[in-house]
C-alpha cells in the first residue's frame, strides 16, 4: 500500500477544540527538528495546552515548563546545563517569565521574552537576555566569557539586537608557525 496520491486539507476557519498533555523528551524533538552534527538537545519538556478558536486564529491556554536541560553546539563552542524554563500561553501570546541556565561552571544565563502567533505580523518576538560571566565561547584555541544585557526583537522576516556586553576574558591560543612570528596588537 501507499500514501500516493495522499492529500489532506485543514480547515482554517473551522472551530478548533485541542487539549494537549505531554511530557517529552527534547533530544526526541531535536532529531526531528533538524538540528546539524554538532548540536545536541537533552531535557524534559512538560507542556499543558488547551486551543480554541480557528487554525487561523487560534487562542491557546496553558503551560510550558522545562526542566534539566543540556544544549551544546560544538562548532561554536557553545555549551549551556541547567538549562530551566517556565512558560505560559494566553490567547495568541507565549511568554516566557523565566529561562534560566548555567554555563557549565559559574557563568549565568537569564531570560525573558514573548512570541505572538499572529501571521499578519510574520510572527514578532521579543527576548530579553542577562549574562553574568558566562562563557559565550569555549573551543579549543578560543574562550570568551562575557556579562551585560541583550534584547533581541523581531520577525521572520527581520531581526534587531541591541544591548551591551563586557568581554571579561578573552583566551586565544596561538598555533606554532614553524617560524618566528610578529603579532601585532592595535587598540
Amino acid at each position: 500500500w501507499a500514501f500516493t496520491p495522499f492529500t489532506a486539507m485543514l480547515l482554517t476557519r473551522d472551530p478548533l477544540h485541542l487539549n494537549l498533555e505531554a511530557v517529552t523528551e527534547l533530544a526526541d524533538l531535536a532529531t526531528w527538528s533538524g538540528l546539524g552534527e554538532g548540536q545536541r538537545l537533552d531535557g524534559r519538556i512538560e507542556a499543558s495546552l488547551q486551543a480554541t478558536g480557528t487554525l487561523e486564529h487560534p487562542r491557546i491556554q496553558g503551560t510550558l515548563d522545562m526542566n534539566q536541560g543540556t544544549y551544546e553546539n560544538t562548532d561554536l563552542g557553545i555549551v549551556l546545563n541547567n538549562i530551566q524554563v517556565q512558560g505560559q500561553a494566553d490567547g495568541n501570546t507565549l511568554t516566557f517569565h523565566s529561562v534560566r541556565m548555567s554555563d557549565g561552571g559559574k557563568g549565568t544565563l537569564q531570560a525573558q521574552g514573548r512570541w505572538v502567533w499572529d501571521q499578519e505580523k510574520n510572527f514578532p518576538f521579543q527576548v530579553t537576555m542577562t549574562l553574568d560571566k558566562a562563557t559565550v565561547l569555549h573551543r579549543e584555541e578560543t574562550r570568551a566569557n562575557a556579562s551585560g544585557t541583550l534584547t533581541l526583537a523581531g520577525s521572520m522576516n527581520t531581526l534587531n539586537l541591541q544591548g551591551a556586553l563586557t568581554f571579561n576574558q578573552v583566551d586565544y591560543q596561538l598555533k606554532e608557525l614553524g617560524r618566528e612570528s610578529e603579532l601585532r596588537v592595535v587598540a
